[in-house]
């Protein structure tokens, strides 16, 4: 199917869950394409409240953002994904790709 248009149109109509669950799912309809700016654009469509409850989306920004060769913003997406415990295993493996070390989260005590 068609998600670019798919996703514009959700995000229109202020479906911002059901958009991001489409670019989380089909991550790899943008990539296979190699339209990274596309789906970039498209996270960024998205309010940043709505990344909190989706923090797949933001790795798979990273992941985008890093092919893009805009490596400082891939790790800073991935340090905000770490937040979340279950992205933790995945924030490690792109920080590992990228050749830096581990981002430290901010816990509360």
């Amino acid at each position: 199917g068609e998600y670019t248009p798919a996703v514009r149109h959700l995000v229109a109509a202020g479906q911002y869950a059901k958009a991001s669950r489409i670019l989380v799912k089909n991550h790899q309809y943008w990539a296979r394409r190699s339209d990274y700016p596309t789906y970039a654009q498209l996270v960024d469509s998205i309010p940043e409240t709505i990344h909190e409850k989706h923090p797949y989306l933001l790795l798979r920004k990273a992941d985008a953002l890093d092919v893009l060769d805009r490596k400082a913003q891939a790790l800073r997406l991935a340090g905000s994904a770490r937040m979340c415990r279950c992205t933790a295993q995945a924030t490690r493996s792109i920080e590992a790709r990228l050749g830096t070390a581990p981002l430290v989260a901010i816990t509360s005590p």
